[in-house]
């Protein structure tokens, strides 16, 4: 078992850190196919100090798909070294909720609502941007940034869905993710 702690409600960084680590050790051979997040609860009202999250591998993905993926994510890490590869919030997420049918007019939705907010007043992509950003500069589905990500996902996609064969109830919530 793969286990990552943070006292912060953002858990999205952490999945990631936490997938990457599974497809190591799958790509590896070694039995690990879950892990599990911690992080402080959103909603302090209810009195959870914590909740937990499974993150677990899909089952196509074995020790050669394993190491493709990383392969694949070398790459793309050598990309968003060179050139910005912004997210806009959850912009992406929206965009690429389906990998194979990217949605640009829920991203849209979602950039406007994160450029209207605090968070892009002390963003990055702000600093980068400038005050009035466009999406469809930025988000060109034959774009650099869309091309990115598209690959990013693809590699790397999480999916919210119950795990199968994983036995345990997790506390508060019981949210699996699996990295597919």
């Amino acid at each position: 078992m793969i286990g990552v702690l943070r006292y912060s409600p953002y858990y999205d960084r952490d999945h990631a850190e936490l997938g990457l680590r599974l497809l190591a050790a799958t790509a590896a051979e070694l039995s690990v196919r879950h892990g599990i997040t911690i992080h402080q609860h959103n909603d302090k009202k209810k009195g959870d100090q914590a909740q937990s999250r499974l993150i677990y591998l899909g089952d196509t993905i074995d020790a050669a798909e394993a190491s493709r993926r990383l392969g694949a994510l070398v790459e793309l890490r050598a990309l968003a070294s060179v050139a910005p590869m912004p997210s806009f919030g959850d912009t992406v997420d929206a965009i690429f909720d389906d990998p194979d049918a990217p949605d640009f007019d829920k991203g849209r939705l979602r950039f406007d609502r994160f450029i209207g907010s605090d968070d892009f007043a002390k963003s990055l992509e702000r600093r980068i941007y400038g005050n009035e950003p466009d999406f469809a500069a930025i988000f060109d589905s034959k774009g650099p940034v869309v091309d990115f990500w598209s690959g990013f996902h693809g590699v790397f996609h999480f999916l919210r869905g119950k795990a199968n064969g994983i036995a345990g109830k997790l506390p508060h919530g019981n949210s699996h993710w699996g990295v597919l």
